[in-house]
């Protein structure tokens, strides 16, 4: 059996296609994928946020019960307005230079405490800061394109 030249570059245009179609197949599974673990972490999210987590360590007894959570004017939790001072003075910035701001008032099992998760729009990014409720220390923050 002879092979000429023509033949040889179908079979190579074939074998690139077999590639191609399983590096795509590929890469749409892996992103079907992570999709699916991104819905999951946001319904685990969803299921424990706001939730009363009462924790025995006399070290963790700031811990909010949700009736707190709703009583932001209670003494033992820094106002709305403190929490996002101490946000904007991070960045450098001021509440003039910001859109789309969302402030709340939560008990987040992660950080084991009462936070301020203080969410807004500053130039081109999306940022999101928790801020202890008690203290005012910036727990986490997060920067992601707009």
């Amino acid at each position: 059996m002879k092979f000429s030249k023509k033949n040889g570059n179908s079979l190579a245009t074939v074998i690139l296609l077999i590639v191609i179609i399983v590096l795509v197949g590929g890469v749409v599974f892996l992103a079907l994928k992570y999709e699916a673990l991104d819905e999951k972490y946001d319904r685990l999210e969803d299921k424990y946020e706001n939730k009363d987590y009462s924790i025995s360590n006399e070290n963790k007894s700031n811990v909010a019960k949700e009736s707190d959570v709703s009583e932001v004017t209670s003494s033992k939790y820094i106002s709305r307005d403190k929490a996002l001072d101490i946000v904007l003075k991070d960045l450098n910035i001021t509440e003039n230079d910001i859109y789309d701001l969302d402030i709340e008032l939560e008990n987040k099992m992660k950080y084991e405490n009462t936070i301020f998760e203080i969410s807004f729009d500053y130039g081109r990014y999306e940022y999101e800061y928790y801020v202890d409720a008690v203290t005012g220390e910036i727990l986490d923050s997060f920067q992601s394109k707009d």
